[in-house]
């Protein structure tokens, strides 16, 4: 994704929560501050509310190998051998495609 996002003139910010809710609400918070474009996220809980809150923010947000009741959110689920190509199709689609 990295590579990708940076052929695409986006810098790649990395934070990791090892699935702790706090950690992740933290850097939800400093992320949207930062106003980034948009977010690639695996949420470490199903709870609703942080990922409510960028979608009212409207920050693009797509999730990877977790589904969300949230209703118009990308998800994206890992193929062991074509993995990058749906995160090439979404870029190639533009920011657009995922909000």
């Amino acid at each position: 994704m990295e590579d990708t996002a940076a052929e695409n003139d986006y810098r790649t910010i990395l934070c990791n929560t090892d699935e702790d809710p706090a950690k992740e609400t933290n850097y939800l918070n400093l992320l949207v501050e930062r106003r980034v474009d948009g977010v690639i996220i695996a949420p470490a809980t199903r709870e609703r509310k942080r990922l409510a809150l960028l979608k009212q923010l409207r920050v693009p947000c797509v999730l990877v190998d977790r589904a969300s009741k949230l209703q118009s959110r990308s998800s994206v689920w890992r193929h062991p051998r074509r993995g990058g190509l749906l995160i090439d199709h979404l870029i190639d689609l533009g920011t657009g495609a995922l909000r």
